[in-house]
């Protein structure tokens, strides 16, 4: 009788993991859980933080180095990511490329006021 328990705590430990494993893979298809400006990327400590869009409320991802790779400050982007427990753990972040036109121009405006101001 205690093997077969045994038995069968495994093998839902085992069904536990696949269940979850699934939807991890999930989220990768998914829509965005969260869109916003990046304010920080720490490739280091495997972190990104955005602020979105119309809110000052900041959130932090923890990370794979490989899913901010190419990611800057600033930059806007659209991030999916899991909860584990009550962390956010993002699966893939991606670059908005309207933003990333419209802050070429903002940067481009801010280049011709700064050099009127040393004229």
């Amino acid at each position: 009788m205690r093997k077969y328990m045994i038995v069968i705590a495994a093998a839902a430990i085992m069904l536990g993991f696949a269940v979850k494993a699934g939807a991890a893979e999930s989220s990768k298809d998914k829509d965005p859980g969260k869109t916003g400006i990046v304010t920080a990327v720490d490739s280091f400590k495997g972190t990104i933080t955005i602020k979105r869009d119309g809110d000052n409320k900041p959130f932090t991802f923890e990370c794979e180095s490989e899913v901010i790779d190419g990611i800057m400050t600033g930059d806007h982007v659209s991030v999916w990511y899991d909860r584990k427990g009550d962390k956010r753990v993002a699966t893939k972040v991606e670059r908005s490329e309207k933003k990333k036109e419209e802050k070429k121009e903002e940067q481009k405006k801010e280049e011709k006021k700064s050099e009127e101001h040393r004229k």
